[in-house]
């Protein structure tokens, strides 16, 4: 959906405005079928949803990670260790593709090690191609000290570090947030 925001019609509308106003006319309109669409760039859909006739017709859904008591209960479940399973949950959380991986793999704590040097690569490939390195690193420790950062001088350097799924947008709260704890703490070995 993302490589349709560029599009254009005629020179005048977008592509992906249109594709979605005909999503609402055969649901909301002639009650044809439902539309579900899921996607990680949350400033899109926010995007999609402000320009588009789905402000009135349509509904947000959070699909978030496993808590970490559930995390743990299914690290458990599956075979792993106590002492395994907390390393897991205390170093990923509960990101249902990362806990597949880990639990196909016969050394946990190498596989977390692979992942963490997964994230910390591309979080420095980010930050070599950044233009604006200075206030992508800014940004990057104010979330680290737990600040706001949502702001308009912010924005540019935020909506790539989501679209890099670095971070993650929550448009309903307005908040901004690590995407995993391996990018967090990819995020302060950097910034240290």
């Amino acid at each position: 959906m993302q490589n349709l925001k560029e599009v254009y019609l005629n020179g005048d509308r977008k592509l992906v405005d249109r594709l979605f106003n005909f999503f609402v006319a055969i649901t909301k309109v002639n009650h044809l079928s439902h539309v579900l669409v899921m996607m990680l760039d949350a400033f899109f859909i926010e995007e999609i949803h402000l320009s588009s006739a789905l402000k009135n017709t349509s509904e947000y859904y959070l699909v978030d990670y496993f808590n970490d008591d559930t995390a743990m209960r299914i690290l458990l479940d599956e075979g792993l260790s106590e002492e395994d399973a907390r390393y897991v949950v205390e170093n990923i959380g509960g990101v249902p593709w990362m806990m597949e991986r880990i639990l196909s793999s016969r050394d946990v704590k190498a596989k977390v090690r692979e992942l963490y040097e997964i994230h910390m690569g591309r979080l420095r490939e980010f930050l070599l191609r950044c233009r604006d390195y200075e206030r992508a690193e800014a940004v990057l420790k104010e979330l680290l000290e737990g600040k706001d950062v949502l702001r308009r001088e912010n924005i540019s350097i935020i909506e790539a570090l989501v679209q890099s799924e670095i971070l993650f947008y929550d448009p309903l709260k307005g908040t901004v947030a690590f995407q995993t704890r391996l990018d967090e703490r990819a995020a302060r070995e950097i910034i240290s």
